[in-house]
């Protein structure tokens, strides 16, 4: 198990107060380290905590993503997303669901989700070490996002995103519903940036086309199949 540490030899942390316009040009190149190699696999860690405090892990779970150019394989917390140049296919293995689309154009990531929350916050701290920082984000009471905190670990020299935790207030883990102030951290391991076999992004192991139609397959058939995608 992968936990995420900052340890600093002979030196010491330094904080600094940011404007939210700073704070969105670190989160840029966060978000741009992931994009700029054609390939990108990382292996994903959820470590759920029940309570904002509590230092024991809840549970742990596995995860994973993979990216080549618009192309995604990834799965969070219990759901998995499949994106080709021709459809994006979203399981919820929790809720047995499936929802059908067309792709999205460019992977986000954490960006479009942070940078709203940026608006939201009352402040923002960057917290330097000798060769990591730690990007805080303190949402205001009144912010509707379901979370009132936001940590990002990172490395100095590269923006490589080591982690991220987020502080939940009143809001619900998909399987967690006996949890309503969780705490969740996601560390990013084993980052790669080998290249992808292209069928590592095909939706054939959970649809099949039939007469130009999508349909689940057998051992998906209990789930509830949602078919938004558009025929171009």
């Amino acid at each position: 198990m992968f936990v995420f540490v900052l340890v600093c030899f002979n030196t010491y942390a330094q904080d600094q107060n940011l404007k939210k316009t700073d704070a969105k040009e670190i989160v840029r190149k966060i978000n741009n380290k992931i994009l700029e190699s054609k390939y990108f696999t990382a292996n994903l860690n959820y470590e759920i905590f029940k309570n904002h405090n509590d230092t024991l892990v809840f549970q742990s779970l596995p995860g994973f993503y993979k990216r080549s150019g618009t192309s995604e394989h990834s799965l969070l917390v219990g759901i998995e997303t499949i994106q080709n140049t021709n459809e994006r296919l979203v399981i919820d293995t929790v809720n047995e669901t499936m929802l059908l689309s067309n792709p999205v154009q460019k992977p986000q990531l954490i960006e479009n989700s942070l940078n709203a929350a940026i608006e939201m916050c009352k402040s923002i701290t960057l917290t330097k070490y000798n060769s990591q920082s730690k990007l805080s984000f303190n949402l205001s009471t009144d912010a509707n996002t379901g979370f009132n905190k936001v940590e990002i670990n990172f490395e100095n020299a590269t923006y490589t995103v080591s982690s991220i935790t987020i502080y939940y207030t009143n809001a619900v883990i998909p399987g967690f519903d006996d949890i309503s102030n969780p705490k969740i951290t996601i560390s990013y391991t084993n980052i790669d940036n080998s290249k992808i076999d292209k069928d590592e992004f095909k939706i054939e192991s959970f649809l099949k086309k039939q007469n130009n139609l999508y349909v689940p397959l057998d051992r998906f058939k209990n789930f509830t199949f949602l078919n938004q995608y558009i025929q171009k």
